[in-house]
């Protein structure tokens, strides 16, 4: 339909109305409805999902925001903390600083296999190797021993045994 046919107005600014809306909604996640929840009302649980989903949706305010309240929630959050600020160092290239807190962490929770399997991965750009085969391999020891058992954990360990190369 033309823009001088009957209805053509109307057309366009349908269509315009529609960009707007869209643009909206891109340019905002609270705006488009992202699932993410807000830290004052939230769990330490919750806080962790919520760091990893504001900053996948692109709102680094509100993912520190989060950050800073999982931090503060004591107990294992600060750990959790720790590792979203290690992710937040690898992928602004500060990759030594990302492998120390992980390194860590890793250490303190040994049953946190995300936190094994980004410190393999890290360690494996690093080209260390065999320090990496050792994160990695120590998936593979928890799994034969009981030690996998939800579907979350069995995905990381997909993961590591990829890296791995199995």
């Amino acid at each position: 339909m033309s823009a001088g046919a009957p209805g053509g107005r109307h057309v366009r600014a349908l269509l315009a109305s529609g960009l707007a809306v869209f643009l909206a909604s891109w340019s905002s996640p609270a705006a488009a409805g992202v699932p993410c929840r807000e830290p004052a009302d939230a769990s330490p649980a919750e806080l962790d999902g919520a760091v990893a989903c504001w900053r996948l949706y692109g709102d680094g305010e509100r993912a520190r925001a989060a950050l800073d309240a999982l931090g503060k929630s004591g107990g294992e959050g600060k750990d959790r903390a720790e590792l979203h600020r290690a992710l937040m160092d690898a992928e602004r290239g500060a990759n030594k600083k990302a492998i120390a807190r992980l390194e860590k962490v890793a250490r303190r929770h040994p049953d946190w296999l995300d936190a094994s399997v980004r410190l393999g991965k890290l360690l494996l750009d690093a080209g260390q190797q065999r320090k990496a085969r050792s994160v990695l391999d120590r998936l593979a020891e928890l799994h034969d021993a009981g030690g996998v058992r939800s579907s979350k954990d069995l995905g990381w360990l997909g993961e590591a045994l990829t890296l791995l190369g199995f």
